[in-house]
């Protein structure tokens, strides 16, 4: 194996670091327009259509329990699309507030998210599907986002809302 470390791209939402590993990202889109959808649910944003790909786009703050659900027309502005390479046949992407570097992570650094968030600050953070680790960097957390399931988790999030 040339490289054992693991490639993620960091971003921020809702002014908590995550990332994502760089193998399942397609493109990060600055130009979009969201068309909504009426009557979904509220981790559904909408679709955007990139050069004649309709992509439906998840917003994980409520899919992971980040209160700031609302996202208005200054963060849209300022806010960044990543899409991730089909897997589940159907294009999608997130909203993130910002974009930060690509980071190299050693494996054996990634942590359970679930026996982690015992010992820190990260208690509120939803144990969903999506978290897939995390690990810690010189100056933070990043939380690993397992992008094959946020479709699954950002369609169910509404069954488990309700009640």
């Amino acid at each position: 194996m040339v490289n054992a470390k693991n490639q993620y791209i960091s971003f921020w939402i809702g002014g908590r670091f995550f990332g994502c590993t760089i193998l399942d990202v397609k493109e990060i889109n600055s130009e979009f327009h969201i068309t909504p959808i009426f009557h979904a649910p509220e981790s559904m944003l909408g679709y955007v259509n990139l050069r004649g790909q309709i992509c439906l786009i998840i917003n994980l703050n409520p899919v992971l329990g980040i209160r700031d659900v609302s996202i208005d027309e200054k963060r849209k502005e300022n806010g960044r699309l990543i899409i991730f390479k089909e897997s589940t046949g159907e294009s999608f992407g997130i909203f993130v507030d910002k974009v930060g570097d690509v980071l190299s992570v050693e494996p054996e650094d990634i942590e359970e998210f679930s026996a982690f968030r015992q010992d820190s600050n990260e208690e509120n953070l939803k144990n969903s599907k999506v978290i897939g680790g995390i690990t810690r960097l010189k100056n933070d957390l990043m939380v690993i986002i397992n992008a094959r399931e946020i479709i699954e988790d950002g369609r169910g999030n509404e069954s488990h809302n309700s009640g």
